[in-house]
């Protein structure tokens, strides 16, 4: 590839060095795009794409697999903002309707030639993606401007490029792709394994059986709510029984710690905090104060060295107790019932 730039106005443009053909230009196009803008919360930049595009990508959407463009002029608007939302909103061509997960990355296919290339925006933070028949633009809310280009023979070869770069998931075991059960409110355990045994009366095949957050003791991590439903000697022979008959247990776990308990009441909380692994509150004073089903929680800081550990250790100890097989990583955004932190005093 071949990279070049102008000052004045600043733009730049990376094509291919074999055909010289331009693949990204973000230098201004007067009546089409705006060229860079850099503030200190906000960047945008454009680039100018063959007509009737074949863009895929942006997830998470609901839309089709080759992402529609504006019509009459206007534009289809991608919005990228992890957040739990609830359900799966149809993508709407003003935006605002992400999903689960953030993925700002695109590949385009090329009718002349079938190659392929991608743009990934190295950004976690809030990002719409305006789609026109001619143009796309980024529209960033801060952060810098860090881009990675892919270059292929096919689209399958920049998905190669691309995945290699942010990292490709471990395979998992044979049984992960079998057939599962699970759903909120079984209510027990013994309700739990009466599902199962009538799966198995009735020949239908089944690989896995799962819990949510009712099998616990006030919906904290790591806990059962033995005293409705879900004693321990109960779900340790729910969990036997799965095994003998060649099954698999999994079991929900949420990314929010509760932080209601008092010190030496609920040892997850208090190894966060020996550890000091739990997000800092902006004000200072301690852990940042959130919301989620357990009521007042807070939540593991991924980026701090002890916080593989913490969960290792958590787990580890958990499984001594219940003897699962996987784990249903829920609310991972993380979710907040509060908008950012909980006002002080907030109680669920």
């Amino acid at each position: 590839y071949t990279f070049s730039y102008t000052q004045f106005p600043f733009g730049f443009a990376v094509a291919r060095a074999d055909t010289g053909r331009v693949l990204f230009n973000s230098t201004q196009v007067i009546g089409l795009t705006n060229g860079l803008t850099f503030e200190q919360q906000y960047w945008e930049l454009s680039t100018v794409l063959e007509s009737d595009p074949l863009i895929y990508g942006l997830g998470q959407q609901k839309a089709p697999f080759r992402l529609p463009y504006g019509a009459d002029g206007g534009a289809d608007t991608y919005t990228l903002w992890a957040m739990d939302g609830g359900g799966t909103p149809d993508h709407r061509a003003a935006g605002g309707t992400p999903l689960y997960g953030s993925h700002p990355f695109y590949l385009q296919a090329l009718r002349a030639d079938g190659k392929a290339h991608g743009v990934f925006v190295r950004t976690s933070n809030a990002l719409d993606v305006a789609l026109t028949p001619s143009t796309l633009t980024f529209r960033c809310t801060g952060g810098v401007v860090d881009m990675s280009f892919f270059l292929g023979d096919s689209p399958s070869d920049v998905v190669r490029q691309y995945t290699a770069t942010v990292g490709r998931p471990s395979l998992p075991p044979l049984w992960a792709f079998g057939f599962h059960m699970c759903r909120w409110g079984y209510g027990s355990a013994a309700a739990t394994r009466a599902v199962v045994e009538r799966m198995r009366a009735e020949g239908v095949p089944q690989d896995a059986q799962w819990n949510d957050i009712d099998h616990m003791s006030a919906f904290r991590d790591f806990t059962l709510d033995e005293e409705d439903g879900f004693p321990r000697k109960q779900v340790k022979a729910m969990v036997d029984d799965l095994h003998d008959h060649g099954q698999r247990y999994v079991m929900i776990v949420d990314c929010a710690v509760s932080s209601r308990e008092w010190p030496g009441g609920y040892p997850p909380r208090d190894k966060g905090l020996e550890g000091g692994v739990f997000v800092r509150s902006a004000a200072g004073g301690g852990p940042a104060a959130g919301r989620v089903w357990p009521g007042p929680a807070w939540f593991v800081d991924f980026f701090h060295p002890n916080a593989s550990g913490y969960w290792e250790e958590q787990l580890a100890v958990w499984r001594e107790k219940v003897e699962y097989d996987g784990v249903w990583l829920d609310m991972n955004e993380p979710s907040n019932f509060c908008d950012g932190e909980c006002p002080a005093g907030c109680v669920a």
